[in-house]
């Protein structure tokens, strides 16, 4: 690795984090915030029954018991509820960001510091299963095929690619006891994935490494798959404006949860807007409003991988 970049946990908020998720009012918060929430609501429900003298629920406790174990499961889903906020808007986004360390008065920089929460996980559970601490010890083909994990990010990627990632790992996976029984060795590691990712991240304004820059420094830089990607007609370019283009959708979906916001309240208009002009029944009926459904839905703008098409269409 460069005398720039090294790579400790230890003094990482982000795997601090990770470490702290063994507690259950962590772990489990959302899980155990809902049930403790749905038992309060229930012994809620059963208290204003008792109201009505005509009810009759002997199996129950009495009403001063049911007030108390109401406020005792309310009190708990607090807790678990808490617990599970503060796990998601303080511990998961701890530390510095890359733009504060990709600075020229930076010395040295800890590349542990700068990984995002979910990219932490997939490190950590992979130097946990080859027991190792040191990253430079990970070969690309193992961390590759611990990537490979069947969740979003791969199934977008690899599928609007025309690749089958499953297909892919079981390739890998042979590569890699080829590598174990010493037949080929690698020269790309962990160490040189995340220092490529941490270039990404700093130029894309990314505040951590997440695990889209992990895969694409993976598949730019690692020749198992720059050979798939060969076998496909694919460029490494051409990878990285599919993850973009998840990075978008991404973006987008988290700024529309909370119709509170500004910007999602724009979409839905206000009550006088359609007082600006007459009402169009018999059009409204036998057409779609298209723009309408951009504000409600949103409109992707973004246009990605057509860079030399776009300057075209500019220079007419």
């Amino acid at each position: 690795m460069s005398n720039k970049f090294y790579f400790d946990p230890r003094s990482s908020s982000t795997f601090w984090a990770i470490r702290s998720k063994s507690c259950v009012v962590l772990n489990f918060g959302n899980i155990f915030a809902k049930v403790f929430f749905g038992l309060s609501l229930l012994f809620f429900l059963w208290l204003s029954l008792n109201l009505f003298p005509h009810y009759n629920f002997s199996w129950l406790p009495n009403y001063s018991s049911g007030i108390g174990l109401t406020l005792l499961f309310f009190a708990i889903f607090l807790v678990f509820k808490n617990g599970h906020f503060f796990l998601e808007t303080k511990l998961k986004r701890l530390g510095p960001s890359v733009s504060c360390l990709s600075g020229a008065s930076v010395q040295r920089i800890n590349l542990a510091q700068v990984v995002d929460y979910r990219a932490g996980q997939l490190i950590a559970k992979l130097l946990k299963k080859e027991g190792q601490k040191d990253i430079s010890l990970i070969s690309s083909l193992s961390f590759g095929y611990s990537l490979l994990s069947n969740n979003s990010l791969i199934n977008f990627v690899f599928s609007r690619a025309g690749l089958n990632w499953k297909e892919i790992k079981d390739r890998l996976k042979n590569e890699r006891q080829k590598e174990e029984r010493g037949e080929k060795k690698s020269d790309l590691n962990l160490e040189n994935i995340l220092i490529a990712a941490f270039q990404r991240a700093s130029k894309k304004s990314h505040r951590k490494i997440f695990l889209e820059d992990l895969l694409f420094s993976w598949i730019y830089y690692d020749p198992f798959l720059n050979k798939i990607l060969l076998e496909g007609g694919l460029r490494a370019k051409d990878m990285d404006s599919i993850i973009e283009w998840f990075e978008f959708i991404s973006w987008e979906v988290e700024a529309s949860k909370g119709f509170w916001k500004r910007d999602n309240l724009k979409k839905i208009g206000s009550i006088a807007t359609s007082w600006a002009a007459g009402y169009t029944l018999i059009l409204d009926k036998y057409s779609t409003n298209w723009t309408r459904l951009a504000r409600r839905r949103g409109f992707y703008r973004e246009i990605l991988g057509h860079q030399s098409e776009l300057e075209g269409v500019e220079n007419i």
